[in-house]
This record gives structure tokens, sequence and C-alpha cells, in this order.
């Protein structure tokens, strides 16, 4: 029996099962990995995914709010499947690893169903999707449990373009009703989704096919409704601060960022994190290929919808170009001018290609039939085996910054991490050179001067530590921590009346958190005043029941 695509059912079923056995493969050791990086904010300290009655809040809050964190990224939906891994596997960062694979296995059948849909071609999807699944490109979206939203939101955001296609030829409400779906939940997902639309209309151009008006206005609404929200109701509550590059300065690290990422796709050595807002040279060699790069891209699709021919590149590199525009930093600012996980919507284009390479090959027959298969095993050998040794950097946090700060030495981030690994390690001497390194970089970085205020506490070093965390409160006032952690500090040294005096201060700014009712208690008791320590402890109390 066939499929509708002319393959038979059964090598449909062998393709997916060894696509899965390929996520599986190249991401089973990735499962060990611990939280590190955002995922802190996002999970381990954010407050809103630990019970299901904080479920609505996700859909009116920034992704680190729950945390006390400032995050200019929407994605309900994204924290959505955090609250469910939290019921799930509680702390236990397994789960969440699972949960990431899951999805991108999930993403690499999406794309083997799509490219059959549109080019009727099984062993043409099979091939994108195994170079898909085993690109180590990826791993900072697979392994990385922060880096969720882009695995999540590829899976709908292909499923929405499969239906979509389905809802041409079949005028169920079915179809139509899951593209509206899918593509709503990708959009609460990642913001990079408010291109399918687009991605759309181009696919319509590249294969000659009428505009299905029924179908693509009410994704062109959902897209417009977004942004009206997005630019008005939710504009001060995610506002960022992000340094603005000049124009011309983004226009040239977007087009160094392009021959960077031909230079991952084609060889994957050296990945990391933390790029930097500007690349390594605005003029320099990276810029021009990009630049050339781009020109040969534009001209060839320009030359292709002009000559109104089904070209089969034609799709790929409009794709490719389409996904990557909102990461260009050219039309809306972002904090840096490439990072890899940005690649992992846009590369599809890119391997949709060489696979038509490989199976133009191996439609020859004979020898080079036999020199085309093999071609493509290796590949997909040496891409699941350089992501399963990746994957070792993503597991182990010490490891894991401190190759990123040999790749990106100016990170104060990554010092600050790296300081915060060896703080969990009782390795507080080696936290505070890191944490002074930090604010070398970045005086400004009051989360740096928070820690270091806790490091030098947890070696006895009192009146250090009260000085870092007055530095912490000038740069960032509104940091509750800091008022209870100093509020603490002034208790050991006997300054209870200063503890009041901080501790009141934090209160006024929340007056629902129960350590700081809890602290000056203590330190109205120091003092000798009672009757204010018994009402502020019972407040404490009252406020931890709540909870």
């Amino acid at each position: 029996m066939k499929t509708d695509n002319g393959m038979s059912r059964n090598y449909t079923l062998i393709f997916v099962i060894v696509i899965s056995l390929l996520g599986a493969i190249a991401y089973a050791n990735s499962i060990a990995g611990k939280f590190l990086w955002d995922d802190h904010d996002l999970i381990v300290n954010n407050l809103s995914i630990q019970h299901w009655s904080m479920a609505a809040h996700l859909f009116t809050e920034s992704i680190g709010s729950g945390a006390g964190k400032t995050y200019a990224a929407y994605r309900p939906f994204q924290l959505l499947t955090y609250m469910i891994d939290h019921a799930l596997w509680g702390s236990n960062s397994f789960g969440y690893h699972l949960t990431n694979v899951i999805l991108h296995i999930s993403a690499g059948l999406c794309i083997f169903w799509l490219i059959t849909l549109m080019y009727k071609d099984g062993i043409l999807a099979f091939i994108t999707s195994a170079l898909f699944v085993t690109h180590p490109v990826h791993t900072e979206a697979v392994s990385y449990i922060s880096g969720r939203a882009d695995p999540l939101a590829l899976t709908l955001v292909l499923l929405a373009m499969i239906f979509y296609i389905r809802s041409i030829d079949a005028r169920g409400a079915y179809n139509f009703f899951a593209m509206i779906i899918c593509y709503a939940f990708s959009l609460l997902s990642r913001e990079s989704s408010i291109m399918v639309p687009v991605a759309i209309l181009f696919y319509h151009y590249a294969f000659n096919k009428r505009v299905a008006a029924r179908s693509i206005v009410p994704l062109a609404g959902l897209a417009c409704i977004y942004i009206l929200i997005r630019c008005t109701v939710f504009r001060a509550l995610f506002a960022q601060d992000i340094t603005v590059l000049p124009l011309h300065e983004r226009v040239l690290g977007f087009l160094s960022a392009l021959s960077s990422y031909a230079r991952l796709l084609i060889l994957p050595t050296g990945l990391h994190m933390e790029y930097g807002m500007r690349p390594p040279a605005l003029f320099g060699i990276s810029a021009l290929s990009g630049a050339a790069l781009a020109g040969m891209a534009i001209v060839y699709c320009v030359s292709a919808l002009a000559r109104r021919r089904k070209d089969f590149f034609l799709f790929p590199v409009g794709w490719f170009f389409i996904m990557i525009l909102p990461m260009s930093n050219m039309a809306y600012p972002i904090n840096a001018y490439m990072a890899e996980h940005w690649l992992y919507m846009p590369s599809i284009g890119v391997f949709l290609m060489a696979a038509y390479v490989f199976r133009t090959a191996y439609s020859v027959g004979g020898a080079v039939r036999v020199i085309a298969a093999c071609a493509c095993v290796v590949m997909v050998s040496a891409s699941t085996l350089l992501t399963i040794r990746q994957n070792v950097y993503w597991n182990e946090p010490i490891a894991f910054y401190s190759r990123l700060l040999r790749y990106s030495p100016e990170s104060a981030r990554a010092y600050n991490n790296l300081g915060i690994e060896y703080y969990k390690a009782g390795r507080y001497e080696e936290a505070i050179g890191l944490y002074e390194k930090a604010l070398r970089i970045d005086p400004g970085y009051g989360e740096v001067s928070y820690n270091l205020g806790d490091a030098f506490r947890a070696m006895g070093r009192s009146s250090d530590a009260i000085g870092a965390y007055k530095k912490a409160l000038e740069i960032d006032s509104h940091f509750i921590n800091i008022y209870n952690n100093l509020g603490i500090t002034y208790i050991l040294t006997g300054q209870n009346e200063e503890a009041v005096r901080i501790l009141s201060r934090g209160i006024v700014l929340d007056p629902g958190d129960p350590y700081l009712y809890n602290n000056i208690a203590i330190a109205y008791r120091n003092l000798g005043m009672m009757h204010e320590a018994i009402v502020n402890h019972n407040k404490a109390l009252e406020l931890k029941k709540g909870r």
C-alpha cells in the first residue's frame, strides 16, 4: 500500500524510526546535563512555574518575571511546558532535558512530513531530516534547557505549514483549525514564528501555486494581532535595556554573522555561546564574505522569480533568509549580532539543499549511487559524533563556563556564572576572583556585586560583604535578596538598628516576602523590642503558609 506521495507506508515507517533513533543517539548523553545559564531564572528560581495556580500569570508576564528578572521575551507556552516538567520531575534536570530531546526529534519528524508533502519525495525528506537532527550546531537549542523555545516553536511552525498545505487541497475544518491553533501557540513560544505567513507566501511563489486566501488571511491576521499586542499592552512590561548600535554597524554585524553561520554549518567546530554585540572586525573579511553571500542569494531569488520557473533551490534559499531575518538585528535591535541557536529554524533550507545534492547523485544509479549513499552516511555519522562530543560541554557547569571564557574572555556574565559554581562548591576565594574580574569588565553589573557580598559573608569578611551589598543596591535597588542578605549581615555584626532600617526598605518594596519579616523580627528581638518581633514573626509565618 502506498501513501498519497507515492512512497510505501513501510518505507515511511522505517524513515520515521531511523530519524527518531538518530535524534535519540545524538542527544542521549545530553540528558545527564545540569541546570546552567538562564535555566536558573527560567526554571530553578522561577516561582511562576512551580504551582498550577500560577498558570494564568504565565500569559501576562515576561519569561523571567517569576524569578524577578527582566527579559524582553514573551513565551508563555514555553513556560507552560516547564510547568508540566516541574509537575513531573520537580527539580530533576533529567526530565527537562528529556523533553528537549523529544521536541527536537518531533521537529525532525515534522521536517520529514512537510518536505514529503511539498516535494513528494520521501528520500529527499529523510536525508534533510537526518542532517537536521544530528547537526551539532543545534546543541545550543537542544542540550540547553532554556533553548527549548527553538524546537518547541519550530515543531509548531512546521505543523502550521503542514496543515496549511493540507487545507488547500481539503476544505475540511480540521486542517484549518489545526493550522490556526499551531500558529497561535508558535507565536507564544518564540517571536520569530511571526514569519510563517511570509514563508507561506514565498512557498506559493517558489512553487507557482495560487495563494489560498481563506487560509493565509487568518494567519496574517493572527500575526498582526500579535504585533499590535506586543507593541502596546506588553511594550513597557517587556522593555529591556539593550544598547542600540548604529544601523550601519548592525547591518555589517549581520553580514559577518552570515559568513560565520555558513562556516558553522559546513565545519561545526568551536561552537560556543556569547558572541557579543559586535563582530571582531566590522569591515573585515567576514563582513565582505557575508555581503557576497547575501548578494548572490538576492540576485538568484530575483532572477528565478522573474523567470517564473520552478527552480528547486529557490524555496530553501528563501526559507533561510526569511527565517533568519528576525535575528538580523536590523529591523528590531537585539542583544547580540549572532547566536548558534538562531540557526535552528533557518538551517532547514541549507540541509534541504544538501539533501537535494545527495538525492540527485543517488538517482544517477550505479557507482555514483553508492558514493552518494556512503557520503551521506559519513556526513550523518560525523555530525552525530560531533554532537555527542559537544553535549559533554553542556553537562557540567564549571567545564561549560571555563570553556566559554576561552572563546569569550570579555563576558562578564560568564565570569559571574563560573563564580556562582565555585561558590556552590565552597571555593570562595576563586569565586571572589571571578566576581572581581566580572566587575572590572562591567562595573554596573549589580548581580555580581550581590554575589560578591555573599562570597565575602561566607568567608566571614562581613565589612567587605556590607560594602559589596551596598554597591549592589546602588545599581539595582529593586533586587529584594540584597535587602535580606544585607540585613542578615548587619544582624551578624551586631548592627541591629541598621538591619531594621534596610529590611524595612525591603518590606516597602515587597510586602509579600516572608524572609524580610522573619529577619526583621530577629533584629527587633536583639534590640529588645519583643512586641515588634512577635508581630513580624507572625507575619512571616502567615506569608509562608500562603506559599
